[in-house]
């Protein structure tokens, strides 16, 4: 403040009635005041700055700096008598007090007197202030002009009418905020699920609230999740006045807003007629181009043009052994030429996915991944909106079907050209699958191949495992003709079949033996190793049965993923192959893939 030290008041003009100004109009303010003196006060034990500001004529007291402008505190660039503009503020009910939290400002100078005659006159609030507090003031006469209608009923805190409230911006809500209603739309709605902690245990759900400011989300529990929870339907506009706003814990809430609201007894909830003004989604695309800059783990929405949809995979998770279902959807923009990339879409998501080549659709919330280079994974509260009501979609489409859908593409998402596991498995005659370039330095290559199964070895297709739970190591039978189990010292009247299958994979290069197992087995038969080995005669003959389902298995064309292991680096081919994945090729699948191929050909020799 010393280099502000030598102006005198006349170089600085206070906005006149300018405290009356702060908790009117929008939030945007460029108002001038003299801060008289600064408080330091704790708030859930962080610190907080009370100030006492002037316009010159009036002051007030009732004043808070937000979290975001502290560090000018800190740094001593605000004290008595120096000069701020103001650049944002609003103003929160607490304790049916108003209190005005300055979230911006910009420090002018110092004078070193206090400018004016102001007297303790707490803002000199007029009429109109009173009946007009804070918010946005052209925005709050049109929603009072909006939202005028009778109460539908089906509050859940009460039973006055609160569509003739003031409405509240999302973005506005913080911890200091009371007294609030709030006008938006239930853009998700999730299921009712239990908890249970320190021998306590309840239910809960969670909403997510939109409207043209923010998102925000709600929880609600027990008694109140019995209350609400059938009032709130996703895709309809609420009026909802009251609940407990809190810090948002990130770990389940990834929408944005530093708070969530906690809905309680006092909560009230009531249907509102439908706005349009309301998005059904709130889409903060990131342009393709720039998906790469992006922190991996973070989320990010895009918007693009669905270039190609993969066939929906079935499998099981070789870290959780977990089934799981998914599809790829690969989308483009005219972000720095025509970029793609891949989402990864999981579980109903991946099954309802029912979208065409050349729609635009938006895809919220994205784990975005360097795997592949870039790569995107859908979350369980990702939203998919097709042709959403936006003028970015708008503009897409239309560079899309004026020459767009022509232009050669940049894959983000790569697909070959990888060595190691994590990478992309190139795809490979089976022929190739012998050459030494692939190997890391562990002696190992995984391949993508397209192959058709021409033989199983003639020995049993399975072995018998151990039942205990987590165990599945191989079981002798003893001669009192229980199973034992060498690694878990376990004794059981029976085992559980698992499938160890070595079977030859042939394509227009060659052949090879490879070891395939469970998963792959299932998918190979349609049955378990157990179900299978029921089809067998007492005596273990093969029976009509057993070899149907063993020939049906044969002769069809699949799509698998492979690892090849060098069991001596020393010596050349010694390999021994295992089947990782496998699936039923898909045609459609396939000439994507050669038509990205062909587009990369193509791009590197323009």
């Amino acid at each position: 403040s010393s280099n502000f030290s030598h102006l005198s008041p006349m170089n600085f003009n206070l906005t006149p009635n300018g405290l009356q100004q702060l908790r009117i109009g929008d939030k945007r303010k460029d108002v001038t005041l003299q801060v008289l003196s600064v408080i330091s006060v704790k708030s859930k034990g962080k610190d907080r700055y009370k100030v006492n500001l002037s316009d010159g004529i009036n002051t007030s007291k009732d004043i808070i700096l937000a979290a975001a402008v502290l560090p000018l505190v800190n740094a001593g660039r605000v004290s008595a008598q120096s000069v701020i503009r103001v650049t944002e503020a609003t103003v929160n009910k607490i304790k049916n007090k108003e209190i005005v939290l300055i979230m911006g400002f910009d420090v002018l100078g110092n004078p070193g007197v206090v400018i004016g005659n102001p007297s303790s006159n707490e803002g000199a609030r007029g009429p109109q202030q009173q009946q007009q507090h804070f918010g946005n003031q052209q925005r709050q006469q049109q929603y009072q002009n909006n939202n005028r209608q009778r109460n539908t009923g089906g509050s859940g805190g009460g039973s006055d009418n609160i569509s003739r409230d003031r409405i509240y911006p999302i973005e506005s809500l913080d911890e200091y905020s009371s007294g609030w209603t709030i006008k938006a739309r239930v853009t998700q709605k999730g299921d009712v699920r239990t908890w249970n902690r320190n021998d306590k245990s309840g239910r809960l759900m969670s909403v997510d609230l939109v409207d043209d400011s923010g998102e925000i989300r709600a929880v609600m529990f027990n008694d109140v999740v019995d209350k609400l929870g059938n009032i709130l339907e996703q895709g309809r506009v609420f009026y909802i006045k009251g609940g407990r706003l809190k810090e948002a814990n990130t770990r389940f809430n990834h929408l944005g807003h530093k708070c969530e609201i906690t809905f309680n007894d006092q909560t009230i909830v009531q249907p509102a007629e439908e706005d349009a003004s309301l998005p059904t989604v709130k889409i903060n695309a990131v342009p393709i181009a720039s998906l790469s800059t992006c922190q991996d783990n973070s989320n990010v929405d895009v918007l693009g043009i669905i270039k190609a949809v993969g066939e929906l995979v079935q499998g099981r998770s070789e870290k959780s052994n977990k089934d799981y279902t998914k599809r790829n959807v690969t989308v483009c923009d005219n972000s720095d030429g025509k970029q793609c990339v891949d989402i990864t879409l999981w579980g109903e998501q991946a099954q309802n996915f029912n979208f065409e080549v050349g729609q635009v659709v938006a895809v919220t919330k994205c784990r975005k991944s360097s795997f592949n280079n870039v790569t995107l994974s859908a979350r369980s509260f990702s939203q998919i909106v097709s042709d959403p009501s936006l003028p970015q979609a708008a503009n897409l489409l239309n560079w899309y079907q004026n020459g767009g859908s022509e232009q050669q593409s940049t894959e983000l998402t790569a697909t070959t050209q990888s060595k190691s596991r994590g990478g992309a498995k190139p795809r490979v005659p089976l022929a190739d699958t012998q050459h030494p370039e692939y190997f890391d330095q562990r002696g190992n290559a995984y391949f993508t191949v397209r192959c058709t199964v021409t033989q199983f070895a003639n020995r049993d297709l399975w072995y018998d495992s151990c039942p205990g739970e987590g165990c599945r190591k191989k079981v002798t039978l003893g001669e009192d003709g229980m199973y034992h189990c060498q690694t878990c010292q376990g004794t059981f009247d029976h085992s559980e079949k698992r499938y160890v299958i070595s079977v030859k994979l042939s394509d227009y290069s060659g052949h090879i033996w490879a070891t395939a197992f469970e998963e792959q087995g299932h998918e190979m038969f349609g049955c378990t190793a157990n179900e299978l080995a029921s089809f067998k005669g007492p005596s273990e003959e093969e029976t009509e049965e057993y070899d149907a389902l063993v020939s049906a298995a044969k002769f069809k064309e699949y799509g698998a993923t492979i690892k090849v292991t060098q069991q001596d680096p020393s010596a050349q081919f010694t390999r021994n192959p295992a089947v990782q994945k496998i699936w039923q090729v898909s045609n459609r699948g396939d000439a994507y893939l050669m038509s990205s191929a062909i587009d990369k050909v193509l791009a590197a020799h323009v």
